[in-house]
């Protein structure tokens, strides 16, 4: 599951230039650091250009709505999950017509201690970027609408959570994730989870649970205390995961 990340400008810059990734490196160049980015807010995405071999960057809302239940009580799809993009019907065509990459540089998972939801945040040990695996809809409003590609957790979320968002790590990967060609064997093989060796994971601050709190405090270590609260207050938004 990833209903929180990280997008440091520098970083990631940096990282997508060394990959050779011109494209994504110029749209993170032109984005703000953002240290707790939310579901229904708008981000930063690159999807395949109009001619081969190019990509386009561009802002949709994270989450989409599904035709069949729309309506402002509708839940807001966030995650999709990647064993079952193929098939169903509420990301069939999105998958193989309209795959997107969304760069970061870490996300957040939540431990469930009693009633506290404690994060945790996650980042490549190599403090890497990345991207997320991700599909872009249209939408009837004036701006399109992403969702993020989970895979089941490796060994180090599992402890935390069962879903892990699905990571793309290399510019080999991240074309191939764009490329209108890839067949459907080539795209789900690079939405294997993560290795368990090439991510940290870092407590931080329950003050980053409130979606409004977007501040270089949320990426800072903090301990865990036994009475630490619950603080979520995510916009009430209600999000659906695509099982």
């Amino acid at each position: 599951m990833c209903t929180r990340f990280v997008l440091e400008r520098a970083a990631a810059e940096s990282g997508f230039k060394k990959l050779g990734l011109d494209a994504l490196a110029l749209a993170v160049a032109r984005a703000m650091d953002r240290f707790n980015i939310a579901p229904g807010t708008e981000i930063l995405a690159l999807r395949a250009g109009e001619k081969p071999r190019t990509a386009r960057a561009f802002s949709p809302r994270w989450g989409f709505r599904p035709a069949a239940a729309a309506g402002e009580g509708a839940p807001l799809l966030v995650n999709a999950r990647a064993e079952t993009l193929a098939r169903k019907p509420t990301f069939r065509e999105a998958f193989r017509r309209r795959r997107c990459l969304v760069p970061a540089t870490g996300f957040y998972e939540w431990e469930k201690r009693g009633h506290a939801r404690l994060p945790w945040l996650f980042r490549r040990v190599d403090a890497a970027s990345f991207a997320f695996a991700a599909l872009w809809e249209p939408s009837a409003e004036a701006e399109p609408a992403a969702l993020i590609i989970t895979t089941p957790a490796n060994a180090l979320m599992a402890p935390i959570h069962h879903r892990m968002p699905a990571l793309l790590t290399d510019a080999e990967a991240c074309r191939a994730w764009l490329d209108p060609q890839a067949s459907e064997a080539d795209l789900a093989a690079l939405l294997a989870p993560a290795a368990a060796g090439g991510l940290g994971a870092t407590p931080v601050s329950p003050r980053m649970n409130r979606a409004e709190f977007d501040s270089p405090e949320c990426v800072r270590p903090a301990v865990h205390g036994l009475a630490a609260r619950d603080e979520d207050d995510s916009a009430n938004l209600e999000l659906g995961f695509g099982s």
